[in-house]
């Protein structure tokens, strides 16, 4: 009879038999162990240096803790109890799931509070351009840390000590917020933010909506902590119009500024010429040099070139001066610089009175006829400003000037345009624009609605002299 097979007895394991722990737990308990003591670490480092938590440096490795923790305590229950090591993977596992929580809401939490914060700055920052010479305080901002507890002054005085601020005053951005007042519209697209020491950098992107248009608008701004301080610094770097639209207002600003551009280089290329009676007659506003203006036209044709040398009557001048034609004593040729001068047409820009070494410049500049548009001779370095009122409209351009050989002056010819009844039609569409987006509004030229009647205001200059190769002073 053949032997039955023997049924193998089951092996039941006693207590005293030795359970390696797995590998798996081992591994997250190693790392969450290096973990926890770089958290804490880093994270006294950060507060004590004023920096943010560093949570996209700790969030990488609480979430592979965690999934080391979660295959530790797999490869234990389907060892069927030959591995231990479970508590060990339950506390990593808690120790990592918590940290990555806790991580995830520090670094949202911060986020939140940097976005509110920038929302806010940038929220002031707009509306510092709302204010009159607002944009000073806008600039102060843009300084270094050092340099924003200077004193804000007037606009001129503050040109004058700083002569950096031309180029931001300068700017189409800064002049596109300063058009615009209290009309405007900010609507943030993006923003992102990059951790710093002290603190950290970030960047918005705006949507800008004005009478004039939309426009794209970037900030920038840097935060440090500095004597446990938080100081702002904010930035941009638009210089210029980022993929402007414009509304048939902006587009009739455009033209209008155009249009006292086309003046200003007639007026400065009639400068060359010798006989300066034109130039001295737009000096005044076109109702009031009309009369004189048919005066001269008239004499010259009988008379032609020497008609200048006759004596000055009242009909020689506009309406205004006649009291100081009376009271003239010389050639008709002279009368153009005199009567500048007691007009206050040649002046300094912070209104101080000229010297008589300043008079005597400004007498060999207009006799030379040596004023041109800043863009011939500085390329790039200044733009025209214009400035609209209820009633009027002025405009600043950069001109260079020459006095001495091989020297030049900067300066800027101011006009003026007063047809009144054209910029209340403006003032009218600028409202219509806005309230309308500007999509509805049909697009009209400048010359349907007026003549903006241009004349020229003043010539102003520190009367400073540089080398055209120095570009980088001011």
């Amino acid at each position: 009879m053949a032997d039955l097979p023997q049924i193998p007895t089951a092996r039941f394991r006693s207590n005293t038999d030795y359970q390696p722990v797995a590998g798996l737990v081992i591994a997250a308990g190693v790392f969450t162990t290096i973990f926890v003591f770089a958290a804490i670490l880093m994270i006294f480092v950060a507060l004590k240096n004023g920096q943010p938590i560093p949570t996209s440096w700790l969030l990488p490795p609480a979430i592979l803790c965690f999934f080391l923790a979660c295959a530790g305590a797999i490869q234990v229950r389907r060892s069927e109890e030959t591995r231990t090591g479970l508590k060990v993977a339950h506390a990593c596992w808690w120790i990592s799931a918590l940290s990555a929580v806790g991580l995830l809401g520090a670094s949202f939490a911060d986020s939140f509070a940097k976005s509110s914060d920038i929302d806010a700055k940038s929220q002031e920052w707009f509306k510092y351009f709302q204010k009159e010479d607002g944009w000073l305080y806008a600039l102060r901002s843009s300084l270094e840390h050092l340099k924003q507890g200077l004193e804000i002054q007037d606009a001129t005085t503050m040109r004058t000590r700083y002569p950096e601020m031309a180029s931001f005053e300068e700017a189409r951005s800064t002049q596109f917020l300063i058009r615009a007042g209290e009309e405007i519209e900010i609507k943030k697209r993006a923003m992102e933010w990059t951790p710093q020491e002290k603190g950290y950098d970030a960047s918005c992107l705006y949507t800008v909506r004005t009478p004039e248009g939309e426009t794209d608008f970037t900030l920038q701004f840097y935060v440090r902590q500095i004597q446990g301080q938080e100081m702002w610094q904010i930035r941009t770097p638009d210089a210029q119009l980022r993929s402007f639209r414009p509304t048939t207002y902006g587009r009739l600003v455009q033209e209008l500024q155009f249009d006292g551009m086309m003046f200003s280089n007639r007026w400065l290329t009639e400068c060359n010429s010798r006989i300066k009676i034109p130039n001295y007659l737009a000096t005044y506003p076109m109702e009031e040099r009309l009369s004189a203006m048919r005066f001269f036209d008239g004499l010259t044709l009988v008379g032609g070139g020497a008609t200048y040398f006759l004596p000055v009557t009242s009909d020689t001048v506009p309406e205004s001066r006649k009291a100081f034609a009376a009271s003239y004593k010389g050639p008709i040729e002279n009368l153009s610089v005199d009567d500048l001068f007691a007009k206050n047409f040649f002046r300094r820009p912070d209104g101080v009175s000229l010297s008589p070494e300043q008079v005597e410049k400004y007498r060999t500049i207009w006799k030379q006829g040596s004023i041109f548009p800043s863009a011939e001779r500085i390329p790039g370095e200044s733009a025209p400003i214009i400035i609209l009122k209820n009633d009027s409209a002025t405009l600043y351009i950069p001109v260079s000037m020459i006095s001495t050989p091989g020297k030049m002056i900067r300066g800027r010819l101011i006009l003026k345009a007063n047809n009144a009844e054209l910029f209340q039609k403006l003032q009218d569409l600028r409202k219509r624009c806005f309230e309308k987006d500007g999509a509805s509004v049909p697009p009209e030229p400048l010359r349907v609605l007026g003549n903006p009647k241009w004349y020229a205001e003043a010539i102003e200059s520190d009367l400073e002299e540089y080398s055209p190769a120095d570009r980088q002073r001011r």
